[in-house]
């Protein structure tokens, strides 16, 4: 089974969360944040991204930042080992989402 967890930093009157997210090695995850944006900051291991309609790869490596502005549905993997990614997602996330079918999240308040 593939996982990733997600520890998440709240900030009280900020319009942001930043979360330290764990991608297990070998995961290939498929996501859309229909109700978010998305940036990700690489910061251990190595591991690879691309948007859905997209067959072009691009590497991730510590010091490597993604960001996702237009609610893209994207695929990320880890390669080595478990991949680890800095994210601000905004809106904030309160920590207790969990990803629909569709790879989203529901949007705030439902």
């Amino acid at each position: 089974m593939q996982r990733y967890e997600h520890t998440y930093s709240l900030f009280r009157h900020v319009e942001f969360s930043l979360s330290d997210t764990i991608i297990e090695k070998g995961a290939v995850l498929e996501l859309k944040y229909t109700h978010h944006l998305e940036a990700c900051y690489c910061i251990e291991d190595k591991g690879q991204t691309r948007a859905s309609d997209d067959d072009i790869w691009h590497a991730l490596e510590p010091f490597t930042l993604y960001a996702l502005d237009r609610h893209d549905r994207h695929v990320v993997r880890s390669a080595v080992a478990d991949l680890r990614l800095v994210c601000v997602f905004n809106p904030p996330l309160s920590g207790r989402e969990v990803h629909r079918q569709d790879g989203s999240y529901a949007p705030i308040g439902s």
